[in-house]
């Protein structure tokens, strides 16, 4: 039998047309999905090089990996994250159905050491079928060879405007970027989608003592003594809603920084003291906004909209716990309705708690904002309630109102964080005991009687002492004088113009005590924590 003969020629015919009618290579990795699902993803070009996942150098210059069905973009905030690595330039181009269809996205792909994971925005809605890499000549010169490109994953993820930075590489938004300058400061600039509805905060993590934002459009901070902790800046603080620049001096100083709506932050956010007197009044009605203090994170701090709103939360326990002739018992609104509460608040977890606590044995009727008070207060760990009792937790509250003056809510504000140090640092309580311990007779008869005049109970030595501190480092230590004489002086020569001037006598003798104690207590709050009398921040601005 004759056997029949092929030609070298018929053979590559065959070659060619058997593989033409081979099913494409599948991609050397899938395409995740905005729910974590794989989709099959197919490469269009077999590379020249073994490698199964180069572009450029010895492989092809443009390699396009399509989806085996076309994924449809769901969120309205979605994006595209690429991982790779490149030498040289590159762009992506994403395209939606259709052979010949215009790319939906086209972008340069921005290099770096490492492994990049880059986020690329997406068009809300868009259906995504394929994606082409393309490397790019690198200078006038240098020919497409130059670059070369090897993407490692593909998929959707959250929309993300920051800057990461991870063991092998970094994970950045479009718009973001890391430069040095020559004394080795670093600066992360971003640009993000967010606007003033949307409340977006900075989120920073970084190694650096210091550091200092700008926001363009608004104002620049700089925050001294950061000791590493996460820093939150609302954008409404610095008064803009462009990009951030957030720089730190030191190589890798800057671990991520990102620009999130303020809705994706769970929780009272932590913010210092400053950041929290900036913010501008709340367009809602809201009764108060809540916060943590940053740099002593157990202390809750709500900014009420008025007087009448803090005192329907915190009137009568101010009664149950400082007022003199009501502590320690549940007054009636009656009682109380034409009596003056406190214009700024602050309380221990164990007072908290005494006072719920007598309020549950006792079944007195509080009021709807006192129960919403006392759900947040377990809600936050300082109150935690066993069956039908309440007993302390972590934590201590403080409060001041919107209704007061620019210049009283920073007071205010100072003195009641005093207290709040107070009753989580044991060292600095007894420092301000082994003050009130050492008053003079003169320093004693002032202090005692100016106490009774704010209707505080001057027979509490814990509350006299707690009181002494406060108001001694709630403005500067050159302002002290002034205070005394001025504003507790005059208020007592108001109320007793009968003893005035033996009044004015104790304050004289009473002069260099009152300033040594509060030098005494600013060197502490120095050492310790950062802050000196008159400011108890770690943020300024410029």
């Amino acid at each position: 039998m004759r056997r029949p003969s092929f030609s070298a020629a018929g053979l590559l015919f065959l070659g060619v047309l058997l593989s033409a009618c081979a099913p494409p290579p599948s991609a050397p990795f899938p395409f995740k999905g905005e729910d974590g699902a794989s989709h099959g993803l197919v490469q269009d070009l077999r590379p020249s090089s073994g490698s199964g996942t180069g572009i450029g150098g010895a492989g092809p210059a443009s390699v396009r990996y399509s989806l085996t069905t076309p994924v449809r973009v769901v969120g309205a905030r979605s994006a595209l994250e690429i991982e790779y690595e490149l030498s040289g330039s590159a762009r992506v181009e994403v395209f939606p159905e259709g052979r010949r269809a215009e790319s939906l996205v086209s972008a340069d792909l921005p290099k770096g050491p490492g492994i990049i994971r880059w986020i690329l925005p997406l068009p809300e809605s868009a259906s995504l079928s394929s994606f082409r890499f393309s490397v790019l000549p690198e200078g006038q010169a240098a020919g497409a060879s130059g670059s070369a490109l090897r993407v490692l994953a593909l998929g959707l993820t959250p929309r993300h405007a920051g800057f990461e930075r991870l063991s092998d590489g970094a994970r950045f938004s479009r718009g973001a970027g890391l430069t040095r300058d020559s004394s080795g400061t670093e600066t992360i600039r971003l640009e993000h989608p967010y606007g003033p509805g949307e409340d977006p905060v900075v989120r920073i993590d970084t190694a650096s003592s210091s550091l200092r934002v700008r926001v363009e459009g608004g104002r620049t901070a700089s925050l001294e003594r950061t000791s590493g902790n996460l820093t939150l800046l609302p954008l409404s603080a610095l008064g803009g809603f462009g990009a951030v620049s957030v720089e730190a001096p030191g190589a890798d100083a800057l671990r991520s920084v990102a620009v999130l709506p303020g809705s994706e932050l769970r929780g009272p956010l932590a913010l210092d003291l400053a950041v929290i007197l900036a913010l501008p009044a709340s367009e809602d009605p809201v009764p108060y906004r809540l916060y943590r203090w940053s740099a002593v994170p157990e202390c809750l701090v709500f900014d009420f909209r008025d007087y009448a709103v803090q005192d329907a939360y915190l009137k009568r326990l101010a009664f149950f716990v400082e007022k003199e002739g009501f502590r320690g018992r549940l007054a009636t609104d009656p009682e109380i309705a034409g009596l003056h509460g406190w214009n700024a608040h602050d309380y221990r977890a164990e007072d908290l708690a005494a006072f719920f606590d007598k309020a549950e044995r006792t079944s007195f009727s509080l009021a709807p904002e006192e129960l919403d008070l006392r759900g947040i207060l377990e809600r936050e760990g300082v109150l935690v309630r066993e069956g039908n009792r309440f007993k302390p937790g972590k934590g201590v509250l403080i409060s001041i109102s919107r209704e007061s003056t620019t210049y009283l809510r920073d007071l205010f504000l100072t003195h009641e964080a005093s207290h709040a140090l107070f009753f989580l640092d044991e060292s600095y309580r007894n420092l301000a005991r082994s003050l009130w311990s050492a008053q003079g007779p003169e320093e004693r008869r002032f202090w005692n009687l100016f106490l009774s005049n704010r209707d505080y109970d001057p027979g509490d030595a814990y509350l006299s002492y707690n009181e002494l501190q406060a108001y001694l480092v709630q403005q500067s230590l050159s302002r002290l004088e002034s205070w005394l004489k001025d504003v507790a002086y005059a208020r007592l020569a108001k109320s007793y113009p009968d003893r005035a001037e033996s009044v004015r006598a104790d304050l004289e003798a009473a002069l260099p005590g009152f300033k040594a104690k509060a030098q005494a207590l600013e060197a502490y709050l120095r050492a310790t924590h950062g802050f000196r009398a008159g400011s108890f921040r770690r943020l300024r601005f410029e």
